[in-house]
C-alpha cells in the first residue's frame, strides 16, 4: 500500500540539499534496498484549533503558525 506516513520519514542530516538535485526525487541505497525519496517543500500552516470549536480539548490550542523547512521523505511506508 502506498501511503505517506511519518514512520517513513528518513532524515539525512549529513546530506545537504546542495549535494542532491534540490527538489527532485532520488533513490537512496540502504541496507540492501533502494528507498525512493521525494522532496517535501517547506511552508507555513496554522496548527491548533480555535477555542470556539465545538468539542475542542484544552491541549488542541492555541492556534499558531508553524513554519517548516523542506525535507526528504520516503515515498513508501517502511515497516
Amino acid at each position: 500500500m502506498r501511503r505517506w506516513v511519518a514512520a517513513s520519514l528518513l532524515a539525512w542530516a549529513g546530506t545537504s540539499c546542495t549535494e542532491r538535485n534540490y527538489g527532485q526525487n532520488y533513490t537512496e541505497p540502504a541496507a540492501g534496498a533502494n528507498i525512493e525519496m521525494v522532496w517535501i517543500p517547506g511552508g507555513r500552516y496554522q496548527m491548533g484549533s480555535p477555542a470556539s470549536e465545538q468539542g475542542r480539548s484544552d491541549f488542541e490550542g492555541p492556534v499558531h503558525q508553524v513554519t517548516l523547512d523542506g525535507f526528504w521523505m520516503g515515498k513508501y511506508e517502511v515497516t
